[in-house]
């Protein structure tokens, strides 16, 4: 768990892994990457008008040759909940695969980052204020990581003002 002070209080971050040391894979898959954007694709920790969460995971091995460090990530493991920050009940949300970045080096031109989601947020705009994430995904072997992100953003509809004549 990792906290850091903000101006609205304190954001955590908790991530829970499991694995099981007698199986061949004793690596849990790991979250590459975690990024909410507004409705113009832009960086933010405050949707208004529509929004989304990106993130990307990654299944890496112990291969000794270093021939192939990752391994594919089933899509089919991943899922993804919000709920207003200090309520107890998630609510489902749905991740969209978007490009797939994995294989190797020489193939891709870069290192790869893993496998791209997309999650529409539009739902939790609904909740004004305070958002928490949980994004939760299993590899082959059946090893586990849960992310759990407190106050990840706010939410809110845009305020209109009225303009004096």
């Amino acid at each position: 768990t990792a906290a850091l002070p903000t101006p609205r209080g304190v954001d955590r971050s908790t991530v829970i892994t499991t694995l099981d040391s007698r199986r061949a894979d004793t690596v849990p898959p790991t979250l590459h990457t975690v990024r909410i954007v507004d409705a113009e694709g832009r960086f933010t920790r405050h949707l208004r008008n529509g929004g989304a969460l990106l993130f990307s995971l990654q299944d890496t091995t112990l291969d000794e040759s270093l021939e192939n460090p990752t391994r594919p990530m089933p899509t089919d493991r991943v899922t993804v909940g919000w709920r207003k920050h200090g309520a107890s009940d998630w609510i489902a949300a749905t991740p969209v695969l978007t490009p797939d970045d994995q294989g190797h080096y020489e193939i891709l031109g870069h290192q790869e980052t893993g496998v791209h989601y997309r999650v529409d947020l539009a739902a939790a705009l609904a909740a004004p204020g305070l958002i928490d994430l949980r994004i939760s995904f299993a590899d082959e072997a059946g090893n586990t990581t849960e992310w759990i992100g407190e106050s990840v953003f706010t939410s809110g509809q845009a305020k209109t003002r009225a303009v004096r004549k």
